[in-house]
C-alpha cells in the first residue's frame, strides 16, 4: 500500500511540474519581439514593391530615350547638357531613385556612399547599381545596415570608355549621398 502512495505522489508531482512548464512562458517577450521586428520588415518590404516598379519604369524610359536618341527621333537628346563629372559629383536623396544620366570619361573613380539608416526594425538596405550607356556595369554596393544610424563605405567603379552613366538606388528608405571622383 505504500508502494501505492509513492507511486501517486510521484505521478502527482509530474504532473504539476508538466502543468508548470506549460503555464510559464519560457521567453514570450523576445518571441514577441522578434515577431514584431519581422512583421515590420515584411510591411516595409512588401510597401517598396511598388517603388521597385516605378524604378523598372524609370529604366525603361531612360533606355527608351537613350534608343530614340541614338536612332536620330529625338531632336533635342540633351547629351551635351549633361555635365562631365571631371571633379567630382553629388547625388543625394532620400529613398529609391533612379539618377539622371553623368557623362564619365574612361577611368577609375571612386564612388562614396553615406546613408544615414532609418527605419522601423533598426538598420536599412542600400544598394546601387550602376549602368553605363543603358547596360548594366557594376552592382556597387548591396549592404544590409545592422542599426539605425551613419553608415558610409567606398568602392571604385572602373570605365573602358567614355560613357553616359546612371546609378539605382534601391532597398532603402534612408537618405543617402554618393560622390563620384576620379581617382
Amino acid at each position: 500500500m505504500a508502494a501505492r502512495r509513492v507511486l501517486f505522489s510521484c505521478v502527482v508531482l509530474i504532473a504539476l511540474v508538466a502543468l508548470a512548464v506549460v503555464a510559464i512562458p519560457g521567453d514570450a517577450p523576445a518571441q514577441s519581439n522578434v515577431e514584431d521586428r519581422v512583421a515590420a520588415l515584411e510591411t516595409e518590404v512588401a510597401a517598396q514593391g511598388d517603388d521597385i516598379s516605378a524604378l523598372r519604369r524609370r529604366v525603361r524610359d531612360l533606355e527608351q530615350d537613350k534608343s530614340e536618341a541614338a536612332s536620330g527621333n529625338d531632336e533635342d537628346t540633351g547629351a551635351q547638357d549633361k555635365p562631365a563629372a571631371t571633379d567630382g559629383t553629388t547625388l543625394s536623396g532620400s529613398g529609391e531613385t533612379v539618377s539622371d544620366a553623368i557623362r564619365l570619361k574612361a577611368g577609375a573613380y571612386r564612388i562614396t556612399a553615406n546613408v544615414d539608416a532609418q527605419s522601423s526594425y533598426g538598420g536599412d538596405g542600400f544598394a546601387v547599381v550602376a549602368y553605363a550607356n543603358g547596360e548594366y556595369l557594376d552592382l556597387i554596393f548591396n549592404e544590409l545596415i545592422d542599426a539605425n544610424g551613419p553608415w558610409s563605405g567606398s568602392q571604385v567603379l572602373r570605365l573602358d570608355s567614355d560613357a553616359e552613366v546612371y546609378f539605382e538606388i534601391s532597398n532603402t528608405s534612408s537618405a543617402w549621398t554618393l560622390t563620384i571622383e576620379p581617382l
